[in-house]
């Protein structure tokens, strides 16, 4: 990491129901206008899980202003929800509802030194299932300039078998917005999904598929990288494969601005 001062500033929102949405803005604090990237974890995930922390410092450093946060299921679960309350926010459709909560506290300017963000400039980066919300996301808000998927993407699925029967039924509700293979192939936004090649056939197949429905976007394969390029939690040191990733992404934000 380079000799940038990196300040952190957390936010909440509050939403309906005692729910809320926690979150941290992170930067280099200069009086100057920065684009800025909203980054969202995976399903199992949380913002401050393994490198995500470190993710934020190193596109802090590179002049973008970040937001990272928790999904209101993982506040509710901290908060000491009871199963059947934290099954019901583990939706698609939730996520996309924490998703607008969040870019309306940006875009309001409501979110710590706001002043510093440049709304014209959003770059979404989802992980795993977050990928594909990011898609369904901007393709319902003109206003997401790039995505930008890390394993992930495809249209999400009922699994036989899943005790979540929330999730199921959202995804049996809404098979044709949740449709991201259909989505991709006339977003205007520019995508990016990079993909590792150690990670579960499902996801490999998924983005065949996207790569097949949508040619025009951009597909980058890590290929000994696992779901998580190498890392870990606790963060004890990043790998070449999440290097690839973040170098990988960087390119193709400036290169959309």
């Amino acid at each position: 990491m380079g000799n940038a001062v990196v300040v952190k500033k957390d936010f909440r929102i509050d939403l309906e129901n005692e729910l809320f949405i926690r979150g941290e803005v992170t930067l280099v604090e200069e009086q100057i206008k920065k684009p800025i990237l909203v980054i969202s974890h995976g399903f199992k995930g949380y913002k401050d899980w393994g490198f995500w922390p470190y993710v934020a410092a190193w596109f802090a450093e590179r002049g973008f202003y970040v937001v990272h946060f928790d999904f209101s299921r993982v506040g509710a679960l901290n908060s000491g929800a009871d199963e059947a309350s934290v099954q019901k926010l583990s939706t698609v459709s939730r996520e996309l509802s924490d998703l607008d909560a969040v870019l309306a506290h940006l875009r309001e300017h409501k979110l710590p030194l706001a002043e510093q963000a440049e709304t014209e400039r959003i770059t979404l980066l989802g992980h795993s299932r977050a990928g594909g919300s990011n898609i369904i996301f901007a393709a319902e808000h003109s206003y997401i300039g790039s995505v930008i998927a890390w394993n992930g993407g495809p249209p999400p699925k009922a699994a036989a078998g899943n005790p979540n029967l929330f999730i199921n039924d959202d995804v049996e509700h809404n098979k044709q917005r949740f449709d991201t293979a259909r989505l991709l192939a006339s977003l205007a936004a520019p995508v990016l999904i990079i993909q590792g090649g150690k990670d579960r056939e499902a996801l490999l197949e998924g983005q065949r598929l996207l790569k097949e429905a949508a040619p025009n976007q951009t597909y980058v394969s890590i290929p000994d990288a696992d779901h998580s390029f190498g890392g870990e939690h606790p963060f004890h040191h990043t790998t070449p494969y999440l290097e690839e990733a973040l170098e990988v992404t960087h390119s193709f934000i400036t290169k959309h601005y």
